[in-house]
Order: structure tokens, then sequence, then C-alpha cells
């Protein structure tokens, strides 16, 4: 019933952290203070961003530079600071590409592809990979494979296709096998623990049982001996082993290893984690109404917080702009023509400018609306004005909170979700659901939830900067419209201007 959000890169960033750095590592010119901070493998991701700085504070030359935009790159993305990771990653880039340095190039690519890909860029991922991928040929290392393989296991993963990232999962456990025979030493035991962690995930997701356990049992010999403080992603192995018992249907187990891997996600600040296990928590339904209550609550407002991308600089999303100027020689026309151009002129520039005023009345209305809203957080009280499905009075007011606390989420932006969807949501049939909103929103099912998705996408608009740079195809698709075409007719229905209207008058806003 939940909308569960999309899955994150934990697990390969981590995995992949190592191979990058000893990748960008292979220069020269770098100093012996840098060379051993770069070597560091941080488990804290607050220590590993703070690292990040001091080497870039040390940098001197080019290629230095590099490895710190690289390593500030990886550290803000465990964060979801998108903005500032893509900036870094990008910075590396265009450095590498002033010393050719096609590593560091694949490096930064590589992770770009990742990024975009989580924040929903398919376009800007696919050609980070594409360029991920000739670089990779151009190097001809070992690890570019390894990488390779976990792009595209990450590519079917996002999509939930797990049956098709198995075979690469399985492929990147062979190489780290063979890795871990030639160098048995913690670090190559603990990757390798790691990526059997990884496709045990996967095989649990595609109800493959038995493959699962036979991995995680595998990981699970690797992680004896091994301290809990010194392995990078063993909340993946509590949580698997979470998974593991609650389809054994031994609950009590299930939440006890769940529980710990959340505990040690907090205790090492790793946000993509708790995100993570957050989401499987309430997809195999562990707990109790109140605990899973209490466990969607939290989840709603973590995402609330780290879905503001903000800031994402140089996308490769064009402004269309149409603005015609007009080179005149008028001279050869006729007096007649002339004056009648100049007073079609006249009229247009009279309705154009008064449509202006209009707009930009309308728009600091709607400002001033959300400005009280985030400031003051305020709901409004609707009263009921007429009951002909004669509700209980009790059963009325239980329904409308549940109907203000489903306003909080964002799940109506979903291309599926319907009056059966949102009657599931508050509990009732459909008879109550649709008494209740015309009742107390003054709206069919269709009109209410179109005006939940047009406050969603004017509020994402406002609160974040970067938004005005979109497409009006992308703000309809982030929103739950399933066109251009209708987006447009329902922004202009609800808010009395057209969706351009609205951005232009929000980027005089910005700027002023």
């Amino acid at each position: 019933m939940y909308k569960l959000i999309k899955i994150k890169s934990i697990i390969s960033l981590l995995l992949l952290s190592y191979p990058l750095i000893t990748l960008c590592q292979q220069k020269q010119a770098i100093s012996s203070e840098i060379q051993e901070l770069l070597d560091k493998e941080n488990i804290n991701s607050h220590d590993e961003l703070l690292l990040a700085k001091k080497i870039m504070s040390l940098s001197v030359n080019d290629l230095e530079k590099t490895q710190a935009h690289l390593k500030l790159g990886f550290a803000y993305m465990k964060f979801q600071e998108y903005a500032l990771s893509i900036n870094h990653l990008k910075s590396a880039d265009s450095l590498a590409i002033l010393t050719n340095n096609f590593e560091d190039r694949f490096a930064a690519q590589f992770v770009l592809s990742m990024e975009y890909r989580d924040i929903g860029l398919k376009n800007e991922a696919d050609k980070s990979l594409d360029l991920a991928l000739e670089f990779s040929k151009k190097v001809n290392q070992p690890y570019t494979n390894f990488m390779v393989n976990q792009a595209f296991a990450l590519k079917f993963e996002k999509n939930r296709n797990y049956k098709a990232a198995i075979p690469y999962r399985k492929l990147i456990s062979t190489y780290l096998d063979n890795v871990y025979e030639d160098d048995k030493s913690k670090s190559n035991k603990i990757r390798l623990a790691s990526s059997y962690n990884t496709l045990a995930f996967d095989l649990f997701k595609d109800n493959q049982l038995n493959k699962a356990t036979y991995y995680l049992n595998q990981s699970s010999t690797l992680n004896d001996n091994i301290n809990e403080d010194e392995h990078y992603l063993i909340e993946l192995y509590y949580m698997n082993l979470g998974i593991f018992y609650v389809l054994k249907n031994n609950y009590k187990n299930g939440r006890f290893w769940f529980d710990k891997a959340m505990s040690l996600a907090k205790h090492r600040k790793n946000k993509l984690f708790i995100d993570k296990i957050t989401e499987e928590r309430l997809f195999y339904n562990i707990d109790d109404k109140l605990n899973q209550k209490y466990t969607l609550k939290n989840y709603i407002n973590f995402n609330n917080k780290q879905r503001e991308l903000e800031k994402i600089s140089e996308q490769n999303i064009q402004k269309k702009q149409n603005k015609i100027t007009e080179t005149s020689n008028y001279l050869q026309f006729s007096i007649i023509i002339l004056v009648t151009f100049i007073i079609c002129f006249i009229v247009f520039v009279y309705f154009f400018e008064r449509r202006k005023i209009v707009i930009k009345s309308r728009f600091e209305e709607v400002i001033s609306t959300l400005e009280k809203e985030i400031n003051n957080r305020e709901k409004t009280n609707f009263r009921s004005t007429k009951n002909t499905l004669l509700i209980p009075k009790n059963k009325e007011i239980e329904l409308v909170k549940k109907l203000e606390e489903f306003e909080q989420t964002d799940l109506f932006i979903s291309k599926n979700f319907s009056l059966s969807s949102l009657t599931s949501i508050l509990e009732t049939n459909t008879k109550y659901t649709s008494a209740l909103l015309q009742n107390h929103r003054n709206k069919n099912f269709n009109e209410y939830i179109n005006s939940l998705k047009i406050n969603y996408i004017v509020k994402k608009i406002y609160t974040n900067p970067e938004y005005v740079n979109y497409k009006i195809d992308y703000l309809a698709e982030h929103s739950g419209f399933s066109s251009h075409s209708r987006f447009t007719q329902i922004f202009k229905k609800e808010m009395n201007m057209s969706p351009s209207e609205f951005i232009n008058n929000m980027i005089k806003k910005n700027k002023s």
C-alpha cells in the first residue's frame, strides 16, 4: 500500500570506494602526505567527509585537486547531498580533461551515472555511463570491468529487475573471490563478504530463498573474526539476516536483526542505509500497526528532507526561450502598413502588459499562501456542509484526520494512485471516501488528487530554485501526470496561469 522510495546506490558506492580510489591513485606528482590520506579506508561517513576536505586543503597541483574533488564527490553522495556531490565530480572531470587522465575521467563519469540515476535523470545517467564505458576501454585495467558490472547491476536494480541484476552480481563476487585467493588480507575478505551480502539481497528479492541463504552463509563464514567497526557493510548483513528470518516466519528474530542494522546505521550516521533499512522494514511488514505507523512517519519525514535536490548545477536540460528579435527596415513600406503595424503592436503590448499584471497578482497570491503554509504550518479546518451518507460523527472526524495525514505525504503523485488506493489508506469504503472529499474538500476524487499534485509541484518550484530550470515534461512526470498537455491544463485550472508563466515569475522573484 505504501510507496517505496527508489533504491539507493548504498552497497555499490561503498563497495566501489576502494577500487575507484585505487584506480585514481595510479598517478605521479601526489605528495606522500596526501597519498597517505587517500589510502585510508573510512567507515564513518562524517569522518570520510572531513578527510576529503583535508585533502582538498592540502592539494596544490591539478592531480591532487582531482583526487580531492573525487573524494568529496563520494563523501557527499553518501549524505545524499547531490548538488554538492555532482559539482565536485564535474570539477574532477574537468581537471582530468586538462591532464588527459582517462582513469580519473572514468571514475568521475561512473559515479555521476550512479548519482543521476538516483535522482531520476535517466538521460544524464545514460550519457555518463556511455562516457565511463568509453574511458574504461582506454584505461584497460581489471577494476574497470569490475565497476562496469556494478553499473549494469545497479541499472537493473533501479528498475527492481533483480533477476537481471543477479548474473552481474555473480561476476562481481567471482572477481572478488579471485582477488581474495591471491591476497587474503582483511580488507579483501570484507569486500568479498560484502559482495556475497549484495548478491544474497538480490536473490531474496527474486524469491530465490535457498540460493540467497547459501550466499548469506558464505558471507557469515567470512565475517567471523572481523570486528564490527571494521566492516563497512555489516548493516547489510544484519538486514539480510532480518529478511531471512521474516521469510521463515520468525518475526521476533527478524525484528531483532532489523533493529540491529538500524542501530548501527544511525551510529555511523549513514543516511543511505537508514533509508534502505526503513524501506525494507516497511516492505516486509514486520511490525504491529502502532510501530508500523511510527516507522512510516519517520520514513516520510526522512525522505521529505532528502528529496530536496538543491542546486544541481550545469544541468544539460536546456531552457527553451523564444525571444524573437525583429530587424526592421520599414522605409520601403507604405505609411498605411506602418501605421497598421504600430497600432497592432500597441494593442499587443497593452494586452500583454495587462496579462502580466494579472499573472503577477495571481502569482503573489500563490506565493503568499505558500509562505503562510510554510511559516505557520497551519491546517485548514474544513467543515462539513452536508452528510448525505450519514457518516457517524466520530467516524467522520477520524477520516478527516487520516485525510490530513495523507496530504502531508507524496503518495498521490503515483500514476497508479486510484480511489481504491485512497480508500485503503483511509481504511474505509469508496462511498465514504467520495462523500468525505465532497463534503470536506468540495471536490470529487480526480479534482482532489489533481489539486494535490499541482500544489506539490508549485511548492517544489518555490522551495527548490533549481526546479525553474527543469522542462515542463519533467515537472509533469515528477508530479504524477501522464502528459505535458494534461499537466498544463490542470495547472492553468488550479493556478489561473500556465506553468511557464509561473516559472518566469519565480525566476524574477529569485533574482530580486
